[in-house]
This record gives C-alpha cells, structure tokens and sequence, in this order.
C-alpha cells in the first residue's frame, strides 16, 4: 500500500495585531499535537498545503517573517522525521491593496455587469488590468520563487498563485493543482458571491490540456483560498461544469471561513465532490472592547491510501479547544464523527484505476481500526442534500410530536407551569406547515412548467390555455399520495404514482372552468430531495384571473408564503417591450412587508436573441429599482426557458446551464434559511431535552430533604440575583445600540448632504440645471445603501450583546439545574445532548452576505433565542424593506439656482431620514420589552415552578415516575429515529 500524508493549513494572518504575544504560546501547543498526531497518521508527512492568508496586507516585510516562522515549523517537523514540500495559494490579505479610487480597481469591480472588462483580462496579458493584479501580488509571488521551503518546479498559470504540481511517490503520483480565488477581492468591501474562478486559470496551469494533465495522476487536490459559494452564480456554474467536472479533484482545500469544515456532494449518482475547509490556524476575531477574545486555531491533516482494489481517504480535523484551567490545547474537533484514529475515512476510486492504468504496489494490511465501510465527513458541515433518504423528515416530525404531547401532558398533571407553557410552545411550531414556497405570476407565465421542472416530475398540468384553476400544494411525505379537497364534500383520495392526468379533472381550466368544482386545493404528498427538508412548493392560479374566488384563495397563498418565486413572461420584449404592471409591483411589495424571499424568473427567455435578451435584463431591473424592490431580491433575476428542461429527467439530459444556476441558488437559499421544517425540528429537540431535564430537575427537587433544601434554596436566591443582573445588562445593549444608531445616523446625513452637494458641483457648466427630482433618482441608491448599512451595524451591535445576554442566562438556569441534578433521571437525559450537538453541526451552514443572511437569520418561525428577537424589527420584512418614496411636488421640482436644486434634494432625503429614524427607535424600543419579556417567561417561570417544589417536601408519587418514565422513553425513542437517519446516511 501507497500512502501520501499532507498537513492542510490556512489563514495564519503574518503580522496580524496582538499575534505578536499570542502566538509563541498557542505554536507550542500546534507543535504538541503535531507530534502526536504524526504517530496516530502512521507516518511523515510529505506535503504542506497552505491555502491563503499567510500574511494580514501582504507586504513584503511580512512574508519575510512568514519564512521565518516556517522555519520554526519545518525545524519541528524535521526532529519528528518529516520534511515535506510547502504548496501555497494565496488569499485576500496576500496581496498589497491598490487605491480604491484608481480607475482600473473601480472598472474591474464592474466584472459581472460589463463583459468587456472580463474579456479584456483574459485576452490581453498586458492589459492595465492584468498589470494591476501582478503588481498587487507582486510581493507573494516573490515569496513563492525564493522560499526555501516551497516545492518547485511549478507549472505557472495566467495569474499569480496560480499553478499545478506532481508529486510522485512509491509508483504512484498526486497531483496539486492551486488556483488564485482572489485577484478580484482588490478592496475592503464585501465580495461575497462576487468572485470569479475561470476555466482558463485551470487550463494554463495544467500546462494548457488539463485532460493530458489529470490521465497522468492517481489521485489530485485543488487548492484555492475561497469556499465556492464566495463566487458569482456564473463563475459557481463554470466552476463545477469545466474546474471539478466529473471528478477531475479528489479534494477541495480551501480556509478564508476561519472554521473547519467538510462535506461531499453527489449529484444524480455522479462522482462525489469533497471538499475540505480548513480552521484558521491562527484567527483572532476580537479583540479589545470588554477585554474578550475570541480566538480560533486548528489545522486538518489527511492521508491518501492507494490499494489494489482501491483508494481512502482519511481526515483528521484538529481544533483548538479551552480546557478547565482556562487554557487551550489542540486536538480532536469535538463536533465531528470520528473513528478511534481520531479521523473520518471515505473511500474512492483512483483515477488511473478508471482507465485501467493504475498499477499500485501490493497492499498492505488494513490499518488496525480503519472502517472498512464509507463514513459521512464529521469536521464541520456536510451537505445534508446528499443524506436525507424519503420521508425522513415527515418521520422525524411524527417522532418530535408525540414526545412533545406527552410533556405537555405530565407537566399539566403535575402542576408545572414552566414546562407546560414551553410544551405549548413546541406544538404551536410543530403544527406550522413546511417551508412554503410559492410559485405565482400572470397566467400563461409558465408558472406550472417551471414547478414541473423543479421537482423533476410531469405534475402540473401545463398548457397554451389557463391551466391552474386552483392551488397544487407540492409537500413531503413518506410515500406519494394525492388528496383533493372540495367544498362541502369529503377528499378525493388516490395513492401514487401521482401524473398530470390524475390532477387535470380538478386542475385544469378546460375540465374545472371558474373552479365550477368547488376545489379547495390539490395536496400532493412525494419523496424529494428538496422537499425532504422541510418544504412545499405551491403553485397557484395566475393573480390576473378575474374570479373573485380564486383570486381569494390566491392571496391566501401569498400571506402564507415563506418565500416566493415571481414567473415573468419576457417573450413579450419582441413586440417592443416590457414593463411591471400595477399588480406585479403590489405583490412584490406585500412579499417585502412580509419578510418573504423573492426570486424572479424571467422565463421564455429562449424566444429572445442576444440583443433582446439584454434589452430586457436592463427592462426589468430598472422596473425593479425604479418601484423599491430591487434589494429585496434573494438573486438577481434569472432568464431561463422552462420548457426546455428535460421533464421528466428519466431522459438522462442534463438540465440546461440557466434552469440549473436558478434551481442551485434557490435550493441554497433554502438550506441556508433557518425556518425550513428540519431546522425548526432541531429546534424542537432541543428544547425537548431541555425540558425533559427540568422535568427531572423539580422532580429532584420535590424529593429534596433540609441540607439540599437549604442549598437549592440558596441556588434559587443567586439565579434570581443574575437574572436582575441579566436585565440590566438587556437595557445597557438597548441603550448603547440607541446610541450606535444616533450616531450613526448622523454621520450618514453628514456624508449624504456633501453627497448632494458634489453632484450639484459636477453638473456641466452652462447647461440648464436639472429637476431635484433627477438629483433624488441619481441619488437613491447611496442613500439606500447608508440606511442599510446603518440597520447592519445597529443589528449587528445588538444580536453581539443579547447573544452573550442569552448564553448568561442558559449559564445560569443550567447551574441552578445542576444543583438539583443528582437524580438518576437526570443523568440518563444527559446522552441525548451529544447525539443533539452531532446533528447541529451537521445542520449548519454558514450564512451569506447581506441580503441572503438577512433571510438567512430571520425568516425563522421556530427560534427561542434572544438574540433572535431582532429578526422580528429589523431585516428584509423590517427597516431594510421599507418602501421609499421620495415625493416631489410636481409644480415645484424645479430649481432657479444650484443652492436651491441642492436645497430640494437635500430636503427631500431629509424628510425620509427624518421618518427612517424615528422608525428605528421605535423598533429598539419595542426589542427591549420583548427581551425583557422573554428573560421573565425563561427564568422566573421555571423558578416559580422550583419555589413550590420546594414549598412540597416529598417523595415523588409512583405516577409522577411514571409519567416521567414514559416522558423518557418517547423523548429516547425519537433521539434513536434521528440516529438512525444520520447511521444511514453515512
């Protein structure tokens, strides 16, 4: 057998503030795990792959340090026997950042609205574009050339950091690809899925054939700074169809997150796209302020076996972790799913052994303890989109129902108001449907069609004529099935297979005309991979239909709705136009009010040349921006034809390039957004092992005789002294967030009116002076873009200090239930936290920028948080949605002189910062009586409940035992059906 060892670090920031006095002490502590670890991975390491942010501004002083500190590594790890090759890429800080306002930073962040820019880059190698990229990475390529510790030769590519690598060792070669994520990232601002990978970068660095390049490797790893989701939808796209294609990577190493994380994606049964994100291997995310830091290391180490039969794949995840003692030390990362080695392992195909050309040398014996069957990545988050299995979710939730409904059963029987009121709770979530997507828009849109090709099925019907005559609810289920329910009359019933036939008698317009039928709603129950997650899809009559009737039943799905995908016909751009009726923009700004992600669909796109197709890219966006609802879009529109999706896709086509980036980035939006129905049931059981603790809390306590009666009584008295302190701390976050937003607020104004007044400045000489309110359209989106980010920060500020506000009070109703934690019932509660704590790391995602995480953190139903709270006041239903209008006076939008133009605008920006701020306080404000508020219902509740046990010195009854024992075994027997789904996803 064949092994290659690799160390995987990223993101150590060289020159970063206060690593100067951090870090000796924490290299010491890599230095330990690395030495225990190199025996636990049963050998030397041959490689080092860094991936981006060596250094914090990427000058040239800091990569000398940065040699020097590698020095002190290499040294170490040559005393342990190894002396592996360095393989870097570099990051967004490796770089020196140009002036924001030279001409060629601020053209080149216009990449994704001009081609032009883009194509120049790419073909003209001497282009002011390319000049400025070299030079802002001028000092890492240095580095690269002249480190000592380096692998070289290097096949370089069209940018720098860009390169390809072979390693070969005992008969067998690995190949390293690494590829420069970060030449657009040339500013301070927020790129996320701004960035670009190109498949010209991929193909210079294998040497121009990347086909030639791979045919010669056993195995290959691609190397870049940023995860893929940083990278525009276009770029994503390219990304998997010519970069990691048909499983060109073994691997994807990439950091920039700062924590560690792994998965594999398998699409339609084709080859797994893994992908590693390493922990920072020094991240210090805060500093100052209250004296708090919040500090990140770890590294990841894998090991490629090559077999006669095979290849595996082995990771270890390494994490720092503080101790009792108040110290940290690295090992183990405590949330992943790891073998007795420490490591998860996953087997693989060598791609030499694809073809028939691998000849690896006799096996060895299996490592002792290495599974032998495929097991799901734990280190961090692994895509659940390859994991459910049908029905899994719709189980889950019976599971979660039934153990809820026996709390709240035991805790009404024994008088304990605390856990009855938090039952009560669970239920009112558990009853919510699933995520509800709706699919709506004018008729003959193709709203039908393109559900038709979301779930892959040939369901709705779909023709030239009106079609949909009442709402087609798409949910899960175990099997599928088919229930139409009618006014007055029981449901028509039917089981599976469900087609377009089954539903046309009540679906379609032509046998339902007006819905003469009395046809409440179509409900169809199948096993999806999307629907598996806790959604629905809706598709509902077009809003134009005159019937009252359904138009009633249409808006119902629409207040309904959690997000909302607007089908537009853009054929009609051919005819000479295209515009938002008066019906389309209300919806959009009802969905706005209502918090409700929003995409856009332009479809029949195909019955459009190139020419006509931008024409009305341009149509509906200035539509978009010129009514207020641009920003609330999740993702720029998509121009798609869904006719053309192959339904069903039994056909074995691919999914055109159009179709395929819209479903991905709908489907990602899902996952990300915390109200879909799996996340609300980890929710639940959460709070379920919570309350099945203070359940065996009061049940101690009631038993509890006169020295552990003084001392609960003495816990009581110190929860109730944090619980004063914990409100006091909630009006100090109120007011400093007041404060921050006053601030603020003033600065903006400030910025805003010198704004004004340079616009007024740069006007043409001699010219007649515009009207104000083209000063307001020219304007807007800056003044918009200040509002936004003053709700960020406030947001921010305040969700910082109530999240450490809920810790506290966690911190202390746990220390008052440990207190009375003796019980044995209490310590058999105790194994379900680690099987809960597994899941949520495999639940979790990392969050988008701005808009995505604004739906990301508040679309939720089910979350019990503080911190929470804030989604309800602030966020894309809240301050961020406000529609604005700037009203001029039509008889007055005129101005004699530039101070009265400059006057006008000012004014009319004034009125609305004028509204805007009183807004603000009052969302503040009404925060700060719904966190006061929840600490009451959290704390005092179950300390009420504590007080009477307490009043009631006694044995527990046999029926209260009882109850409890049966409380026990539902709340268990639903752990193990969430077990048994994570076993079998693996």
């Amino acid at each position: 057998m064949s092994s290659i060892r690799w160390l995987h670090l990223t993101d150590f920031h060289q020159g970063m503030g206060s690593q100067k006095w951090l870090w000796p002490g924490m290299r010491e502590r890599v230095f330990e795990d690395l030495a225990r670890l190199q025996k636990k991975m049963g050998g030397p390491w041959d490689l080092v792959l860094f991936t981006g942010d060596l250094t914090q501004r990427g000058s040239t002083e800091e990569f000398q340090y940065f040699e020097d500190s590698l020095a002190r590594l290499w040294a170490h790890l040559q005393e342990l026997g190894s002396n592996p090759l360095l393989l870097a890429v570099p990051g967004n800080h490796d770089l020196v950042r140009p002036v924001p306002r030279k001409a060629t930073v601020k053209a080149l962040g216009t990449w994704w609205s001009d081609p032009d820019i883009s194509d120049e880059f790419w073909k003209d190698d001497t282009s002011d574009y390319r000049r400025l990229v070299a030079e802002a990475f001028k000092p890492y390529g240095d580095w690269q050339r002249a480190s000592r510790f380096h692998g070289q030769p290097l096949t370089p590519g069209l940018l720098p950091g860009d390169f390809s690598f072979t390693f070969p060792k005992d008969g067998v070669k690995l190949g390293v690809v690494g590829l420069n994520s970060a030449f657009l990232q040339l500013t301070a601002e927020d790129f996320k899925e701004k960035l670009a990978l190109d498949p010209r970068q991929f193909q210079a660095a294998c040497g121009g054939d990347s086909s030639d390049w791979l045919a010669k490797h056993d195995a290959t790893i691609l190397l870049t700074h940023h995860p893929q989701d940083w990278l525009h939808s276009q770029a994503a796209m390219s990304f998997e169809q010519e970069i990691l294609a048909g499983g060109n990577f073994t691997l994807h190493l990439f950091g920039h997150m700062h924590r560690g994380a792994s998965g594999s994606i398998r699409r339609g049964g084709g080859t797994p796209h893994r992908f590693i994100q390493g922990p920072s291997l020094f991240g210090l995310e805060e500093f100052g302020g209250n004296n708090e830091v919040q500090r990140i290391h770890g590294y990841m180490a894998g090991r490629i076996d090559f077999e006669e039969s095979g290849g595996r794949l082995s990771i270890w995840p390494r994490v720092g972790t503080l101790k009792e003692g108040n110290f940290r030390m690295l090992g183990p990362d405590p949330t992943a799913i790891l073998d007795e080695r420490e490591a998860w392992s996953e087997p693989f195909t060598p791609r030499r052994m694809k073809h028939g050309r691998l000849s690896a040398p006799p096996s060895a014996p299996t490592a002792p303890g290495l599974p032998s069957s495929s097991a799901e990545p734990g280190a961090g988050t692994p895509s659940m989109r390859s994991q459910l299995s049908a029905g899994d979710y719709t189980r889950l939730h019976g599971r979660a129902r039934l153990a809820v409904e026996r709390l709240s059963t035991i805790a009404e029987q024994l008088g304990w108001h605390s856990v009855s009121d938090q039952g009560q709770e669970l239920l009112k979530v558990l009853h919510q449907e699933p995520y509800r997507v709706v699919i709506t828009g004018k008729s003959r849109a193709g709203k039908s069609t393109l559900l038709n090709a979301l779930v892959g099925r040939a369901i709705c019907p779909a023709r030239r004529s009106i079609t949909t005559a009442v709402p087609i609810i798409i949910k899960p289920g175990e099997k599928e099935f088919l229930t139409v329910n009618i006014k007055g009359k029981s449901p028509r019933l039917s089981d599976g297979p469900i087609t377009q036939e089954l539903l046309a008698p009540y679906a379609d317009q032509q046998n339902n005309p007006d819905n003469e039928k009395k046809v409440i709603d179509i409900q169809v129950e199948l096993t999806n991979e999307v629907l598996d997650l806790g959604v629905m899809y809706v598709d509902i009559p077009g809003f134009d239909d005159p019937t009252s009737q359904i138009w009633s039943s249409t808006m119902e799905m629409l207040q309904t709705a959690h997000a909302l995908v607007l089908v537009l016909d853009v054929s009609s751009v051919r005819a000479g136009g295209f515009a938002l009726d008066k019906q389309t923009r209300e919806l959009l700004q009802r969905a706005q009010a209502r918090q409700c992600a929003v995409f856009v669909v332009c479809n029949k796109a195909d019955q459009l040349n190139a020419e006509q197709t931008q024409e009305a890219k341009e149509m509906v966006r200035s539509d978009l921006k010129r009514f207020g609802v641009w920003s609330m879009l999740a993702h720029p529109p998509f121009f798609l034809s869904a006719s053309e999706v192959p339904v069903p896709r039994t056909q074995e086509m691919a999914d055109p390039s159009a179709f395929k980036a819209f479903y991905d980035a709908l489907w990602e939006s899902l996952w990300k957004t915390e109200a879909i129905g799996l996340r609300r049931l980890y929710q639940v059981f959460e709070q379920l092992r919570l309350a099945s603790d203070k359940v065996a809390t009061l049940i101690a306590s009631r038993r509890a005789q006169e020295p552990e009666r003084i001392k609960l009584g003495a816990a009581l008295q110190r929860c109730e002294e944090q619980r004063k302190e914990i409100v006091e701390d909630c009006i100090q976050a109120i007011k400093l967030a007041q404060s921050k937003g006053e601030q603020l607020m003033q600065t903006a104004r400030t910025e805003l009116r010198d704004e004004v007044r340079k616009w007024v400045e740069a006007l043409p000489a001699g010219q007649d002076l515009p009207k104000p309110s083209a000063g307001v359209d020219a304007l807007k989106d800056s003044m918009l873009q200040r509002r936004n980010q003053i709700v960020e920060q406030v947001q921010q500020k305040l969700e910082d200090r109530l999240a450490r506000i809920d810790r506290r009070m966690r911190e202390s109703l746990a220390e008052l239930r440990s207190e009375a934690g003796s019980s044995a019932q209490t310590r058999q509660m105790q194994g379900l936290a680690q099987t809960l704590s597994t899941w949520k790391g495999q639940m979790e995602l990392s969050a988008p920028d701005h808009q995505g995480r604004q739906v990301a953190r508040f679309a939720s139903m089910a979350s019990f948080g503080i911190a929470a709270l804030t989604g309800q006041l602030f966020g894309v239903g809240g301050l961020l949605a406000t529609v604005v209008t700037w009203a001029i006076n039509v008889f007055t939008d005129s101005a004699e002189t530039p101070a009265e133009l400059e006057e006008d605008v000012a004014r009319t920006f004034e009125r609305d910062w004028e509204q805007f701020a009183t807004n603000l306080e009052q969302r503040i404000s009404e925060l700060s009586k719904l966190v006061t508020q929840r600490i009451r219902s959290n704390m005092m509740s179950f300390m009420k409940d504590m007080r009477s046990q307490l009043d009631d010195i006694r044995e527990a009854t046999q029926e209260e035992l009882h109850l409890f024992e049966q409380l026990k075994t539902e709340t268990e027997q639903a752990t193990v059906s969430l077990q048994a789904i994570l076993r079998a996803a693996q």
